[in-house]
């Protein structure tokens, strides 16, 4: 009976590496090893600096919406269980690392898993939302290919499809748990105490008093992302329009989110450079942003999520034991 699951865990390890070998060879195609090699060598490692400072603060904003959506955790627990959730991310495939933070963040506090959840999935959907706003500014003012609209739009469908089941969430959280309490055996006793805890989240974190801040710390986080991108280009001697760092990190936040393997490998890479290369940025200074932003993303979270795990004694190996449990029992409840 356990056969399949490590089969179908291998299936997604190999599509996703399929994915991003597939991306890291489209991102790299029609660069100029030469050129490439010159732009390297004439980066301008001065910046390099205030692009960590930018980097840190742009997490530290990040946290603290987090924790605003939260509303019942010290800063430095949701802080601590972001990034954790960020090396995980990095670390394990389908973006496992956001049910670690959720697993982290409630550990001692009045809340569930399932209610930490709640709040994980209101704050990626105001993460959309920001992505997608600034991604609509900029299509007037750019000469943007035809398929910047086409994500656009998709992306905009997509997001409204979640906001009505959140919103249909909501208003049947009493409801809907008393409806699955009656289906048969295990069903019955997991799923209404899951979907309450989740529902409970998402409630929580929508009220006004904790989703407008949230919301605004959210936006300096991307603030902060925006004023990165532009000491990137300069880095590699190049320079850019505000529509410019809106409309490329808009580029790479739907793209990093296409399924592949851990970290967004290869597909961040395409994101960034396809987004500068379309605004007519060399395609050897497109290659060198992608990849620079998302190692200091990776390198930077990635320091941070290990010092947290050790401080508190908690290994990668059994946080990816919990998030896959808790995925499995979310997707596949097993019977009696």
């Amino acid at each position: 009976m356990t056969e399949p699951e490590p089969r179908e865990g291998r299936g997604r390890w190999v599509l996703g590496a399929v994915v991003s070998l597939t991306a890291l060879a489209l991102a790299v195609w029609g660069v100029q090893p030469t050129r490439l090699a010159e732009t390297l060598r004439a980066a301008r490692l001065g910046f390099l600096p205030l692009i960590l400072l930018l980097q840190l603060t742009g997490i530290a904003a990040r946290a603290r919406a987090w924790q605003t959506l939260l509303g019942e955790v010290p800063y430095r627990r949701a802080f601590a269980a972001l990034n954790e959730g960020y090396l995980l991310n990095s670390l394990l495939p389908v973006r496992l690392g956001e049910l670690v933070r959720a697993y982290l963040v409630q550990k001692g506090a009045a809340f569930g898993t399932a209610q930490a959840l709640g709040s994980v999935v209101v704050e990626r959907v105001l993460d959309v939302t920001i992505a997608l706003g600034a991604l609509v500014l900029t299509l007037p003012a750019l000469a943007a290919p035809a398929w910047a609209r086409e994500m656009a739009t998709a992306v905009g469908v997509a997001l409204a499809v979640v906001v009505i089941g959140l919103g249909a969430l909501v208003l049947s959280r009493r409801s809907g748990p008393a409806l699955m309490a009656r289906l048969p055996g295990v069903l019955g006793r997991v799923l209404p105490r899951l979907v309450q805890g989740l529902t409970s989240g998402v409630h929580a974190a929508g009220s006004f008093p904790r989703l407008l801040p949230g919301a605004a710390w959210l936006l300096a986080g991307w603030v902060a992302a925006w004023a990165q991108f532009e000491l990137y280009l300069r880095t590699y001697g190049a320079t850019g329009s505000p529509n410019v760092w809106l409309f490329a990190l808009s580029v790479i936040a739907f793209g990093a989110a296409v399924p592949s393997s851990p970290g967004a490998i290869g597909v961040f890479e395409l994101a960034g450079s396809a987004g500068l290369r379309a605004l007519g940025y060399p395609a050897e200074v497109a290659l060198s942003v992608a990849v620079t932003a998302h190692l200091m993303q990776i390198a930077v979270t990635g320091i941070l999520g290990s010092w947290f795990l050790s401080r508190e004694g908690e290994s990668v190996a059994h946080l990816a034991r919990e998030a896959t449990d808790l995925a499995r029992r979310v997707a596949q409840p097993r019977s009696g």
